[in-house]
């Protein structure tokens, strides 16, 4: 008697968006706006560099706001069984950029700042620290529940590399301009290398594995942080050279 044949499980419904989601969006997108929207002025400004500025801080707060929807997807998602979301390597990444943004706003809360409304000096790096550990603790648990060697070593690349840049900054503390600017452009290459290798993953991946719209979502968010923080790295530039 031949022995039965395992059936396979069929993967569970896809995450799809919904109207409640793009309202959840706006709203956080606009308490980002309102809570984080004192970027330290480390350098003189023009008028002009401060319009630029004011638009790189509405795109941050759309990405920013974007990511913290995932929240919502992981209390809508996260406890069925088995869980929808996160499941697929997009799923991951997207929450590990809400959970960090998170943590990002909640320290800028608790954090003091001078009567300007900048954050004082080594405070930076408490900010920083937040961020980083909070995504480093989603990434590694992403490790161990993706099932494909590419993505753990994507996301065990990403982890170690929010530990060296988070290790970078404390070395330097108490923080300076040299020291955050330094820091700024190394993470920001960063981002930017971790996009380029998220579409090539995905494009790998898109044979082998389903997927649904929020996985795409979380690959095309990277994509779009990237980009935002390279133009961020670009106005530090442009704004040292024309200082006083």
């Amino acid at each position: 008697m031949e022995p039965p044949v395992p059936v396979a499980e069929d993967p569970p419904p896809p995450v799809r968006i919904s109207l409640l989601h793009l309202f959840a969006w706006m709203t956080a997108s606009a308490l980002v706006l309102g809570i984080d929207s004192r970027l330290v002025h480390y350098f003189y400004q023009t008028a002009e560099q401060t319009r630029v500025l004011q638009v790189l801080e509405v795109f941050r707060a759309a990405i920013t706001g974007l990511a913290l929807t995932s929240l919502l997807w992981l209390v809508q998602y996260g406890f069925s069984n088995p869980a929808r979301f996160p499941r697929l390597p997009g799923h991951w990444i997207f929450l590990s950029l809400g959970i960090s943004a998170a943590s990002s706003l909640v320290a800028t809360c608790l954090i003091p700042t001078d009567k300007e409304g900048a954050v004082i000096g080594s405070w930076i790096a408490v900010q920083w620290c937040a961020t980083s550990i909070s995504r480093i603790s989603v990434l590694l648990v992403a490790c161990t529940y993706q099932k494909q060697g590419i993505w753990r070593g994507f996301f065990a690349s990403w982890a170690l590399w929010e530990m060296l840049t988070t290790g970078y900054l404390i070395q330097f503390l108490p923080v300076s301009v040299s020291a955050v600017t330094t820091l700024m452009a190394v993470s920001k290459a960063g981002e930017l290398l971790l996009a380029v290798a998220a579409i090539a993953f995905s494009f790998w991946n898109r044979s082998r594995q389903a997927s649904d719209q929020l996985d795409r979502l979380g690959v095309c968010l990277l994509i779009f942080k990237a980009a935002h923080s390279m133009a961020v790295l670009a106005w530090v530039q442009w704004v040292k050279g024309t200082g006083p």
